[in-house]
């Protein structure tokens, strides 16, 4: 029997990953991948994250020093956010929400789409669709939130997001720019390894078509996630059929 761990493949539902899971994808199906090959394949723009979400700094900072303050004192009410940040929290919550796979949310999500999508398209301020003319540093959005222990804290200011399928553009890249080299002969076997040019994965011509597929496939899963809740079954065949009601 074949056995596939959770790391090696995605649930549709949940359509976009974090960058660090969309790298343990990566490397759960043999494709090699890390933060600092996403970030030089975005540097000369041979892909990029769907999205990325990046918050103030002094957000970061606030949060940090309220997380102390309640760990001290539990009596210590909910963060609440207000002006500018309530379009961070709003995204925040909506990905909890989803992330439980919670009914009400999902009857949304069916209405609007993902959380990501439903945000960058209501223009949240924070959520951005990365470009060849807004490249940064990874290293550069990470910053300085505190002291515990005598220690520095550390935290990123960005979140970047990727979409599963985006691993068929990484393996084409990966096969296209690593060159293998044989010490005793000096051999070199890659792709393109003597002319060292740097161009596009053909891939990408298809991302339209992967984005439809995903979809389609959130969609699909959304839908069984609500039918299955409502008849209490997750098994959706004969009488359910006609027992559903929309």
């Amino acid at each position: 029997k074949l056995i596939v761990s959770d790391k090696e493949r995605h649930h549709p539902i949940k359509k976009y990953l974090t960058a660090k899971q969309f790298i343990d994808y990566c490397k759960a199906n043999r494709v090699d991948a890390s933060p600092h090959l996403l970030e030089i394949y975005e540097k000369y723009c041979l892909l990029f994250p769907v999205y990325r979400l990046i918050v103030p700094e002094r957000y970061i900072k606030t949060t940090f020093e309220y997380r102390k303050r309640r760990l001290r004192d539990p009596s210590i009410p909910s963060f609440e956010c207000c002006g500018d940040w309530k379009p961070i929290e709003h995204l925040f919550s909506a990905l909890d929400s989803y992330r439980i796979s919670d009914i009400a949310f999902l009857e949304d999500t069916f209405k609007n789409g993902h959380p990501l999508d439903n945000e960058f398209k209501s223009n949240n301020p924070f959520l951005k669709k990365p470009t060849q003319l807004d490249f940064v540093p990874w290293q550069d959005y990470c910053t300085t939130v505190g002291c515990e222990e005598g220690q520095p804290v550390k935290e990123n200011l960005a979140e970047h997001y990727y979409m599963p399928c985006q691993i068929f553009v990484i393996n084409d890249l990966n096969r296209m720019y690593i060159i293998e080299i044989n010490y005793l002969t000096n051999h070199q076997k890659g792709y393109d390894c003597l002319r060292k040019k740097i161009h596009q994965s053909k891939i990408l011509e298809f991302s339209d078509i992967f984005q439809t597929v995903s979809d389609y496939r959130m969609l699909e899963a959304v839908i069984l996630s609500i039918i299955a809740d409502k008849l209490e079954t997750n098994i959706i065949e004969g009488d359910a059929h006609e027992n559903f009601i929309w």
